[in-house]
């Protein structure tokens, strides 16, 4: 059984394994190239890339949007978008119905849209570049809404459009033992070795 949007379907291709679309009659009107493809929505799907990349893609085949580790569905005309970073920490942002990015995919943590705002934050490492140090990073939170313009708690526009400031900064230390890994997490300790 195929699942029509619009008169498309997404199918799967067995002796390969690979997902395109198919009309109401059958023909192939996308081609088998994908490692997985959803169903089309407000004439936009979400497709696997060969390899690991997700990306959209319109009812003609066209990608209109740039590549991303993960995506999400649209909601509202917004989908969340998920990047590979260099430090294998991976960023967040939102892009509109025309693959553009709205929110870039800067953000440590970004949250779902709510009453047209969404909460970001963002994490600095204060140490010296490559010193693989985390004692001491920069903790910046967003309230952003679906422009870009940031915003602080009580409503009142901080930014206009894609100059995104945060609300609040504060220095937050974490705390790695000899090899890296976690010991703690909290903000403002003081500590010896």
């Amino acid at each position: 059984d195929f699942y029509f949007v619009d008169g498309i379907a997404a199918a799967q291709v067995s002796a390969n394994g690979f997902w395109g679309y198919l009309d109401t009659k059958g023909a192939v009107v996308i081609p088998f190239i994908y490692k997985w493809a959803s169903p089309f929505s407000n004439g936009l799907a979400a497709v696997q890339e060969p390899g690991t990349s997700w990306c959209f893609i319109n009812k003609k085949g066209q990608k209109i949007s740039k590549s991303y580790f993960k995506v999400t569905d649209f909601k509202e005309g917004f989908a969340k978008v998920e990047a590979k970073s260099t430090n294998y920490e991976n960023r967040f942002g939102y892009i509109n119905t025309a693959g553009e990015e709205i929110i870039p995919a800067v953000f440590n943590k970004l949250g779902e849209f709510n009453n047209g705002l969404v909460s970001g934050e963002k994490m600095k490492n204060l140490n010296a570049p490559n010193s693989g140090r985390l004692d001491s990073m920069l903790l910046e939170e967003y309230w952003l809404d679906k422009t870009g313009r940031s915003y602080d708690t009580t409503g009142k526009q901080i930014s206009d459009e894609k100059q995104i400031k945060p609300w609040r900064t504060s220095k937050k230390y974490d705390y790695c033992s000899g090899k890296g890994s976690l010991l703690f997490t909290g903000k403002e300790y003081l500590y010896s070795i």
